[in-house]
């Protein structure tokens, strides 16, 4: 009976008898190897792994709207503090813009609008404010995209993205992650309700994550 002298020896067949190859006792790390009629235990090097690429993610993330300060237009009470919108800070928020007689299934003529500054492919995530004045009714956020600030593609509906609020009151809502290709992005508060109301939206933190990929 063939057998090692070491825990760890092993049997290899050298095409004659079985012989004991030794166990690996010193501190770098080696694989059993075996090449034409010849096993061993060797190191790994780069040769011996097939072609592959390694993701570079991490190293060349970027809030591509990070201290970015959007612009708002055409709210009947305009919001305050746009820098906090992008400020990296989860817990303020902008002051709370106000649509009033918002018509029924549409959204507000009021909005937040963001410039990256070049065209990118990122992921958005926002945490908004929004809120209703007139009854308690299901109110939900229209979110656009555009290369050229002219052509704007809608990204998310109402009809996917809403919640019921309360009337007289304010609701937080953790939005995305959504994948976008773009340098501009617009954001309006939809009334999703069949009657006319005032709603509200205001912004805690919007980025726009750019994995370099």
């Amino acid at each position: 009976m063939y057998q090692g002298t070491t825990v760890g020896d092993m049997l290899v067949w050298d095409g004659t008898q079985w012989i004991v190859l030794a166990v690996n006792t010193t501190a770098t790390r080696k694989f059993v190897k075996s090449v034409n009629t010849t096993t061993a235990l060797d190191t790994l090097v780069a040769g011996d792994l097939p072609s592959h690429v390694h993701p570079t993610y991490g190293a060349s993330v970027i809030n591509r709207l990070a201290g970015v300060t959007p612009t708002q237009a055409e709210w009947d009470t305009a919001p305050t503090d746009l820098s906090r919108a992008t400020d990296g800070d989860w817990a303020t928020a902008t002051g709370v813009a106000e649509a009033v007689s918002v018509a029924e299934y549409s959204h507000s003529a009021g909005y937040f609008k963001f410039n990256l500054g070049a065209i990118y492919n990122v992921t958005l995530r926002a945490k908004v404010i929004l809120g209703i004045l007139t009854n308690s009714e299901d109110v939900g956020l229209n979110i656009y995209a555009s290369e050229d600030d002219a052509t704007y593609r809608l990204l998310v509906d109402p009809s996917s993205l809403h919640t019921w609020i309360t009337h007289d009151s304010d609701t937080t809502l953790f939005v995305g992650p959504f994948f976008l290709r773009g340098r501009y992005i617009k954001i309006y508060v939809a009334n999703n309700d069949s009657a006319a109301h005032t709603i509200r939206l205001g912004l805690t933190e919007i980025q726009a994550i750019d994995f370099g990929v």
